[in-house]
């Protein structure tokens, strides 16, 4: 006995059930599997009510190209040259090889078809919600609260962003993997073994190679041990802790070594870390993370992007005050978020589920919240995915230990379906958002236009250039630039408009003004850069071309352009390497193949 006392801790295996809520027992808990079956058939049903009519969807102009119809390597399906490049690319500012793994076995079994991408989203999507409700039942013995759960995660408005867009792969993938190693792990609690153990971590790196938004699972399986598996030791509080985030050491190294990745990736991106200041990051973050709960309960005005507002976007040297209105909106989030958090910490011995479930909700969002800026966003439908979970399972198990006598449970059962029936009707509405490229920009260019008249001109100007209404988005830049004279971002689409328009000598301040107010503005670098080249001023196109390929090694045009301004600076040996990694991204390219032939002409000695 002694021997065993001294020997390594091993966690204990534990009846994998939970504690029996208000003294009710597990045996009347206990649902006929058959009821199981039922509500997984209903789940299905439902499920596929609101999203197969994505089926015949076409892909939409926001990221779409980028990520699958205007990408050689996803375009070609699964090729060794293809696979090489998911797993070594930091493309679109993130390195997600599994995603791009999944694209290309989708290309190849049914070619670069939009359907059969959107139907992939939505199986993924239903495997999530099957295994949301198993996961939970199994650790509560609580069918029926386990079912609404996973019905609201399967149907609510707020998620439909995440399986109708198919650039959101990504995300549905990821929660996927993320569930599994989840269901590995309570294998792991139930009865450990090095192999669950390792199935655990296995299927935690997968998920994070399909998006690293999860890098908060460690913590969140740390919430899971306190409710429902119950695995809090009776000893002190810093021995209890310690022991459960001992054996969660590899899961947390694994998360930081991705979270570090991450940040590595997205520092090539449009919207560095420092384009906001700490306070307005801040800003942004707590009042999105109230914007989100309103939003669970009331999802209205629901918009394919929520841009960041004007008066928070640093201005070098003269940054704006926040607007009465914003600081306003932030105290009251603040204010909102420190209520919830004191009533969940009251409850913690009686219903440690609402402690378990705001904790969840808060650092599930932590990495998405806006603390850490990436791209123009303040906040996105999307990122409520994972987060909504842990709201969902303290408001249903509350309202289910609530539920005492045949009345109330008789009303809980019709407000949930009250829920899910009005979930459904939304939904449905709201999938067809993402139907094309039009209803896309009509909705967003309706929401925006509920906001301020800066942020409704781009977004106007955007949804007209991706349309090919070059006239009218230029008239929209033009306002956007009157109103923000500040704005990099608005002087960079007008100049882009005016260059395709032939008017390119008035382009060339707005570009130059950009990158005096953005020097990081790499579409910026990559206009001018092209615009200089087109007028044969080859040394004053070189510094610009060269950040916008340094900054976007895959842009195919950047590179060509790069190849001929350092061709005609009699930088040879360059000019070859810039050509070769054009035709390492396309073979076909026939202005890089003409143009290294006719350099190895020039210089036989470069020939292979």
């Amino acid at each position: 006995m002694a021997r065993r006392r001294h020997s390594r801790p091993q966690p204990a295996p534990v009846e994998v059930s939970g504690p029996s809520p208000a003294g009710t027992p597990h045996s009347r808990l206990a649902a006929p599997r058959r009821h199981a079956v039922l509500a997984g058939l209903a789940l299905v049903v439902l499920t596929l009510v609101v999203y197969v009519q994505t089926w015949r969807f076409d892909f939409v102009q926001m990221d779409d190209p980028l990520y699958v119809f205007e990408n050689g390597h996803i375009t070609a399906g699964l090729t060794w040259s293809g696979a090489v490049w998911a797993l070594t690319s930091f493309h679109a500012g993130f390195w997600i090889p599994l995603t791009w793994l999944s694209f290309m076995a989708e290309v190849q079994l049914f070619g670069v078809n939009p359907g059969a991408m959107h139907l992939g989203n939505v199986v993924l999507h239903l495997a999530n919600t099957l295994l949301l409700c198993w996961l939970l039942n199994r650790m509560t013995k609580r069918l029926w609260p386990s079912v609404v759960v996973a019905a609201l995660f399967a149907l609510h408005p707020l998620h439909v962003e995440s399986v109708a867009w198919i650039t959101e792969r990504k995300d549905v993938l990821s929660t996927c993997l993320a569930l599994c190693a989840t269901g590995a792990y309570v294998a792991w609690v139930t009865r450990p073994r090095w192999t669950t153990y390792a199935a655990v971590l296995l299927l935690f790196v997968l998920s994070l190679m399909a998006k690293p938004m999860l890098v908060t699972l460690p913590v969140l399986l740390l919430l899971l041990d306190i409710w429902p598996l119950d695995r809090l030791p009776r000893a002190p509080w810093p021995r209890r802790v310690s022991t459960l985030v001992r054996e969660k050491l590899p899961l947390f190294a694994i998360a930081g070594a991705f979270g570090v990745l991450t940040v590595v990736s997205q520092h090539q991106g449009e919207t560095p870390l420092d384009a906001l200041p700490l306070p307005a990051r801040m800003a942004t973050a707590v009042t999105g993370t109230a914007a989100y709960i309103g939003r669970m309960f009331w999802p209205v005005h629901l918009s394919p992007i929520y841009f960041l507002s004007p008066d928070v976007l640093r201005i070098p040297g003269t940054g704006p005050a926040p607007s009465p209105a914003a600081t306003a909106d932030a105290m009251w989030a603040v204010l909102a978020i420190a209520g919830i958090t004191g009533m969940a910490l009251s409850w913690r011995r009686q219903r440690p589920y609402v402690l378990m479930g705001w904790l969840w909700y808060l650092i599930a969002l932590l990495p998405v919240s806006g603390f850490l800026q990436s791209g123009p966003q303040s906040m996105a439908d999307r990122f409520t995915y994972v987060p909504l979970i842990g709201l969902w399972i303290a408001v249903v198990w509350v309202a289910a230990d609530l539920c005492h006598g045949r009345v109330a449970r008789m009303a809980a059962v019709a407000a949930a379906s009250l829920a899910i029936g009005a979930c459904v009707f939304v939904s449905f509405g709201q999938v067809q958002v993402w139907r094309d490229s039009v209803a896309y920009s009509t909705r967003a260019t309706e929401v925006t236009l509920g906001l301020d008249e800066f942020t409704a001109h781009i977004v106007a100007g955007e949804m007209m250039d991706r349309d090919g209404r070059l006239g009218e988005a230029m008239a929209h830049y033009t306002d956007a630039v009157r109103l923000q004279p500040a704005s990099a971002q608005a002087r960079q689409h007008l100049a882009r408009t005016l260059v395709v328009s032939g008017r390119a000598d008035e382009a060339l301040p707005h570009l130059r003004e950009a990158l005096r107010l953005d020097p990081g503005l790499t579409a910026a670098h990559r206009t001018l850069g092209a615009l200089l080249v087109s007028q044969q001023r080859y040394d004053e196109a070189l510094p610009h071309l060269r950040e916008a390929a340094r900054r976007q090694p895959d842009d195919e045009g950047a590179q060509v352009d790069l190849g001929i301004a350092l061709t005609f600076t009699h930088q040879t040996q360059e000019a070859v390497a810039a050509f070769d990694r054009v035709l390492r991204l396309n073979p076909e390219n026939a202005v890089a193949r003409r143009a290294k032939a006719e350099l190895a002409g020039l210089a036989p000695s470069l020939r292979r």
